[in-house]
């Protein structure tokens, strides 16, 4: 765990390891949430398309797809 501490214009430094572990950026958006217990939960805004790419690459991976429409159509009936 680490720790940072508020700032009197309530600006926050996240450490070093953090940022580097969750690859945080310079001017990165963050959005900030109240969670019920009181936490305060801090996640990046996800950009499109760049975040996105690739990340269904082995979705098919395995599968007739030729079969798995046939099937589809079939079950439209």
């Amino acid at each position: 765990m680490s720790n940072t501490i508020i700032s009197d214009k309530y600006q926050v430094v996240i450490p070093k390891a953090v940022r580097e572990k969750v690859n945080l950026k310079r001017g990165q958006i963050l959005h900030v949430y109240s969670i019920d217990d009181g936490s305060v939960l801090l996640t990046p805004q996800k950009k499109w398309p760049e975040d996105y790419i690739g990340s269904l690459k082995d979705a098919w991976k395995g599968v007739d797809v030729v079969e798995y429409l046939r099937q589809e159509r079939n079950s439209w009936d």
